[in-house]
């Protein structure tokens, strides 16, 4: 019993996308996608904003980028980690399908 309801747990708490971004910011050195904040780098030292950057932690800025990233999926044609997350997410709902939007 103890073993099916852990493989349900575990298939449940999957996170494709999130596990995939994640990936994605520890292997980026550049940015070259909006927004034009550069990781942080552009607050990081900055004689205005350097708290705000320091109470929000390194790596906020990180993950904050648009989702142009092939490793990323896409938005509006999702069928990879995208498409498997909104698969988990409409499953969690109960719904037939489940879309995502940003803004």
């Amino acid at each position: 019993m103890y073993r099916i309801l852990n493989a349900q747990i575990q298939e449940r708490s999957r996170t494709p996308f999130y596990d995939q971004l994640k990936n994605y910011v520890w292997m980026a050195k550049d940015s070259w996608h909006t927004p034009g904040h550069s990781s942080g780098e552009s607050l990081r030292g900055s004689p205005w904003v350097n708290d705000f950057y320091e109470f929000m932690g390194e790596h906020v800025f990180d993950a904050d980028l648009s989702v142009s990233v092939k490793m990323l999926d896409s938005l509006m044609e999702p069928t990879g980690v995208i498409a498997e997350a909104q698969t988990i997410a409409a499953k969690a709902f109960g719904a037939r399908r489940t879309f995502f939007a940003t803004n």
